[in-house]
């Protein structure tokens, strides 16, 4: 919070303060700063979320192009892992441009133009390029510099990658799956663990998870009165669906989760004739789960469009 304070001061002070002097830096400090930019597209264009993660905060606070949050290091990183393995895996981004500001000597702010290629659409063919502006703020801890807090927007909205990615589709977007229950904190709190996505909690009856394909929203068996009623849907009865994540490596995955599944456990990773090594297990209310990664050239090309 304390950083967001930070940038919502910088960002004030660099609409209405230009005529004013900048805090004195050192000649290494500007450098550092300067070359932060460079070295997070750098990363960027390794397609690692690990070492791309790594140029944060713990607590740093990252927003995106298409404005979802992203809270410190950890969920940054898991954020961007199937974003690599996926569309971004052949995008490479380039800085054009920066103009830095140093608020404190330990703090600055950075404008950062950058321009991107390589984004792959979901039918597998190439996006048009992209253009945008990064507004961050850099913060020196312990002699390294690093982003506390990051505000990214797309700048050519006709191109707008994440628009075209929706409007690619033939007559409607795939947005959403809801599950009722009857503890919405214990499948919040389960879905949490298990996917290292931070829900967004509208309120006590409703929560969603979002990733860059869709959203999987909570909500309490008390909103059917606004579907029809109670008979329209019912918790824990689900026998016929499954909700299936798709994960970097579903092997390193189970190992991480195997003793928090116990009891949940449907099946260990396992290659499936279509390609896919999947994961299978329950959640709280029963609804069974897929976590899955494609494994042979088939099921690779298939999903990444290759």
């Amino acid at each position: 919070m304390k950083y967001l304070f930070i940038l919502l001061i910088s960002l004030t002070m660099t609409i209405f303060s230009r005529a004013q002097s900048n805090v004195s830096a050192s000649k290494n400090d500007e450098a550092a700063v300067e070359k932060l930019a460079t070295r997070f597209a750098d990363a960027w264009n390794r397609h690692d979320a690990k070492i791309f993660a790594a140029f944060f905060t713990e607590d740093a606070d990252f927003t995106n192009v298409r404005g979802q949050r992203f809270i410190g290091r950890t969920e940054i990183e898991t954020h961007h892992e199937p974003a690599f393995a996926s569309r971004f895996k052949e995008s490479h981004v380039t800085i054009t441009k920066t103009e830095i500001r140093f608020i404190k000597k330990d703090v600055a702010t950075v404008d950062a133009w950058w321009e991107m290629n390589g984004v792959k659409l979901p039918d597998g063919k190439e996006a048009p390029n992209e253009a945008g502006l990064m507004n961050f703020v850099a913060t020196e801890m312990n002699g390294e510099w690093l982003i506390s807090v990051i505000h990214n927007m797309g700048l050519h909205t006709d191109n707008k990658i994440s628009n075209l990615i929706a409007k690619n589709s033939n007559t409607m977007d795939f947005l959403s799956t809801r599950i009722i229950t009857g503890d919405v904190k214990k499948m919040v709190d389960f879905y949490q663990h298990i996917t290292g996505i931070k829900a967004t909690q509208f309120t006590p009856d409703f929560a969603e998870f979002k990733t860059d394909a869709a959203a999987l929203a909570i909500g309490s068996t008390g909103t059917m009165q606004f579907f029809g009623g109670d008979e329209v849907a019912k918790a824990a009865q689900n026998q016929t669906v499954i909700i299936e994540f798709r994960v970097k490596d579903v092997d390193e995955t189970y190992t991480k989760l195997k003793d928090f599944l116990q009891s949940n456990l449907v099946q260990q990773p396992t290659t499936m004739p279509w390609g896919n090594r999947s994961l299978l297990f329950r959640d709280p209310d029963g609804n069974l789960i897929n976590f899955f990664t494609p494994v042979t050239p088939e099921a690779i090309k298939r999903f990444d469009g290759e």
